[in-house]
């Protein structure tokens, strides 16, 4: 049985990223420390998504800050969104700020 997903963050990453191996194993990281499972784990993205748990959207907003703290991370993303679902925000404007 697939696990509904209500809430999804997409992290783009700039292919040409110094340590980009380094920045993925590392946001990953922030993620799981929130417990959200990475989706998607390609070279150049992630995907993490909810557990189905209301509290999970906060989760999410957590790891999202967290990795807006890590100047390393933070300048290899290319790309992020936040899906709800039914809209889809950009987290650049708020959270990615370079």
């Amino acid at each position: 049985m697939q696990r509904e997903t209500n809430f999804k963050v997409e992290i783009y990453f700039n292919p040409e990223a110094d340590n980009l191996a380094e920045v993925c194993a590392a946001t990953d990281e922030i993620f799981s420390r929130y417990k959200m499972p990475c989706l998607v784990r390609r070279e150049d993205c992630r995907i993490y998504g909810d557990n189905g748990d209301p509290k999970d959207c906060g989760r999410l907003f957590a790891a999202i800050s967290r990795v807006s703290d890590r100047t390393p991370i933070l300048s290899a993303i290319s790309d992020g969104i936040f899906d709800w679902g039914d809209k889809r925000e950009s987290l650049m404007d708020n959270f990615f700020e370079q």
